[in-house]
């Protein structure tokens, strides 16, 4: 299962938002490896679709 479903499901944010608020050193060697790794995954850009829900679900856009 890909790490964006489990923070989705449980934080309901997406794996980005949940990296930023993590620290930036863990007292465990195996956190800090896991999160380094998944920090230096590639994520994948943004479509242009993607951009406009989102941009629709804040309200950003003219009626």
């Amino acid at each position: 299962m890909p790490l964006s479903a489990v923070a989705a499901a449980v934080t309901g944010k997406r794996d980005i938002e949940l990296l930023a608020g993590l620290p930036e050193r863990f007292t465990d060697d195996r956190d800090q490896q896991a999160v380094s790794l998944f920090r230096l995954s590639p994520t994948p850009s943004p479509t242009c679709a993607d951009l406009m829900r989102q941009a629709d679900d804040a309200g950003r856009l003219p009626d």
